[in-house]
C-alpha cells in the first residue's frame, strides 16, 4: 500500500488528466471481457495484495525507470505509483515523465506527442480533481492494490490488469482498473505498456459500454 491516489468524474476528465483510455472499436470485446473479470474477481483477499508491498525501491533506480523487457505487468503499475508519489524528484516532473514513457500510442496520441502539454494537463487536473488519477496519485492519502495481475489468455497473453483502491486527499474512494498491453513490436520490443487507467464510480463499480 502506498500514499497516492483518487479518480476522475467522466470520460472528459480522463482525458484531461491523462489517464490512458482507448475506445477503439475492435477493443470492444476485450474491454467487456477485462471489464467482466474485475466485478467477478475484486474480493478483499489477503492472498491477493500488493505483492510489493514489503519490497524497498531505491530512489535513484526509480528515479531512472523506463520501458524494459526485464519488467513485469504484476510490477510496474506500483512503480510508476511510486514515481508519481515523489514526482519531484530528482528534477521538478521527474515522474510524469516517466509515466509519459511508459503511455501507450493512444495517450501520446492524444497530445499531439507532446509531453509539455500532457504535464500542464496532469498538473491542471490534479490541482483541480482531488479524484481525478492525478490528483490522487500525486496528492492522495493512499493506495492498495486488490489483486494480483491478471494476464487475458493466460501466461502468454498480451493484455493484463490489476485493480487499485485509492482514497483521494479529501477522503473519497475510487478504485482504478490498470489495462497493460505488451508491445509486439519495435519500439521496445516485448515490453509492457499501460494502455488504459479506468476509474470507478464514487461506489466503485465499473459499467461496461
Amino acid at each position: 500500500c502506498g500514499r497516492l491516489l483518487s479518480g476522475p468524474h467522466s470520460q472528459q476528465d480522463v482525458l484531461n488528466a491523462a489517464v490512458f483510455q482507448h475506445r477503439e472499436r475492435n477493443d470492444k470485446t476485450v474491454s467487456r471481457t477485462i471489464l467482466h473479470w474485475v466485478d467477478d474477481q475484486v474480493v478483499n483477499d489477503p492472498s491477493s495484495p500488493n505483492d510489493n508491498d514489503d519490497e524497498v525501491f531505491d530512489d535513484d533506480y526509480l528515479s531512472t525507470l523506463v520501458p524494459s523487457p526485464d519488467l513485469s505487468p504484476e510490477e510496474i503499475p506500483d512503480l510508476l505509483m511510486r514515481v508519481l508519489q515523489k514526482n519531484d524528484f530528482p528534477e521538478v516532473d521527474s515522474g510524469l515523465r516517466i509515466m509519459w514513457e511508459f503511455a501507450g500510442g493512444n495517450t501520446k496520441h492524444i497530445f499531439k506527442h507532446n509531453i509539455t502539454e500532457y504535464i500542464e494537463s496532469a498538473h491542471e487536473t490534479a490541482d483541480t480533481l482531488p479524484t481525478s488519477f492525478y490528483g490522487v496519485a500525486m496528492n492522495g492519502m493512499e493506495w492498495t492494490f486488490e489483486t494480483k495481475i491478471n494476464r487475458v489468455g493466460g501466461e502468454e497473453g498480451w493484455i493484463a490488469t490489476k485493480l487499485m483502491k485509492t482514497i483521494s486527499s479529501d477522503g473519497r474512494m475510487r478504485r482504478w482498473q490498470w489495462e497493460l498491453r505488451k508491445n509486439k513490436r519495435p519500439p521496445c520490443l516485448g515490453c509492457w505498456i499501460v494502455e488504459a487507467i479506468a476509474s470507478s464510480d464514487r461506489k466503485g463499480k465499473f459499467e461496461v459500454e
